[in-house]
């Protein structure tokens, strides 16, 4: 049994235009949809499908058709951690 315990409703940035605000929350709940799915699929050695794939190339991962869950889910990682910190912080690590 897996007890999921997400707390992106709690997540907060400093002051941003709504829109951008809207944006960003609407990504961050896709890519935790995403990489819920990615955590068992992982765990299960079940194939990724083709539209979790589009999904992370949408959202600037890049991907192959050959990666498994865990190579994908490394790639989400990275983008999650874009949305969180920037792309200007990121470049510092």
């Amino acid at each position: 049994m897996f007890v999921r315990n997400r707390m992106l409703n709690h997540l907060s940035w400093p002051a941003e235009k709504g829109s951008i605000r809207r944006q960003r929350r609407q990504a961050l709940c896709e890519l935790d949809g995403l990489l819920s799915q990615l955590e068992e699929m992982n765990l299960r050695g079940t194939k990724v499908p083709g539209r979790v794939r589009a999904a992370l190339r949408r959202h600037g991962a890049v991907v192959s058709d050959g990666d498994g869950a865990a190579q994908l889910d490394s790639a989400l990682r990275k983008v999650i951690a874009l949305y969180y910190y920037g792309e200007a912080t990121m470049k510092q690590i």
